[in-house]
């Protein structure tokens, strides 16, 4: 990736996670943080990776930033200098969840006295 494309999604991340806080409305209790933001070259598609706590109301959070997608891009356009706004998908980032698990392997490893 050379450094003008890592700006211009450096800027768009920016751009992408105050856009998400001023144009989505979050149920109650539920906490979404951009973790990372993908733009294609031709600015067309983009994709946000984001982290949802609680876990278990992950779908949910998907399904607000869906419903809430016509604001974001307002949001966006207000931020950014493009032609066009990209059709935006998201992803789930599962590190925490991940470490959740391994966390819990090694207290039960413990437990039995393995570890």
């Amino acid at each position: 990736m050379d450094l003008e494309h890592e700006k211009h999604v450096s800027h768009f991340h920016q751009a992408l996670a105050e856009s998400i806080v001023r144009g989505a409305e979050l149920p109650i209790g539920l906490m979404v943080t951009l973790v990372r933001a993908e733009i294609t070259g031709d600015a067309k598609y983009a994709k946000g990776t984001i982290s949802v706590l609680p876990v278990s109301r992950t779908e949910e959070a998907i399904e607000a930033l869906v419903r809430a997608e016509p604001e974001i891009k307002r949001e966006l356009n207000k931020r950014l200098r493009l032609r066009i706004i990209p059709r935006l998908h998201w992803g789930i980032d599962t590190t925490e969840e991940h470490a959740a698990g391994i966390e819990e392997t090694i207290n039960e490893l413990k437990r039995r006295g393995e570890l």
